[in-house]
């Protein structure tokens, strides 16, 4: 499996999305799942029961044990988001993406897409332009690194998804 591939789907879908005025608001691993009726993995994102207009998000203020829980148990949801200090929005989907590509790094070994995850979690910080501009800095990077794995994530329970 080209994990280069599947992430460069994944980020295209995901800004799709955002130029239609969307967010996700729920991206994680298990709501990206691997579509194999072609012989070819296809990613495709899940669960748009948080989904909202872009304009329509709001800041969710927390207590501190609520605070607590999501801080540890809720590990892909933007920091700034969990705090109060902002709304679900394109940048806290990107976040939550980063987090997604982290997970990959941690099964495939895949170093290369370290710098990719990394990027994803710091996008989020950057101007309102260059934020706009991160699936297709993504995508190229990706294609530069020459990310691949020959197999699919353990956490991938889809007995489908091997190679095997």
């Amino acid at each position: 499996m080209e994990w280069a591939v599947v992430l460069q789907k994944c980020a295209a879908a995901l800004a799709h999305i955002h130029d239609k005025g969307y967010i996700h608001g729920d991206i994680k691993h298990n709501n990206i799942i691997l579509q194999n009726s072609t012989g070819f993995y296809e990613p495709v994102i899940i669960d748009f029961g948080k989904m909202k207009k872009a304009e329509n998000a709001k800041i969710y203020k927390l207590n501190t044990k609520e605070r607590d829980h999501y801080l540890k148990c809720y590990k892909h949801i933007a920091p700034e988001i969990v705090w109060g200090k902002s709304a679900a929005s394109p940048a806290s989907d990107i976040y939550s993406f980063g987090q997604v590509i982290s997970l990959v790094v941690y099964y495939t070994k895949l170093t290369g897409l370290q710098k990719i995850a990394k990027a994803c979690k710091m996008e989020r910080l950057k101007d309102g332009l260059q934020l706009l501009m991160w699936p297709w800095n993504l995508l190229n990077f990706i294609n530069n690194e020459h990310c691949h794995c020959t197999h699919a994530p353990p956490w991938s329970t889809d007995p489908y998804l091997s190679n095997n």
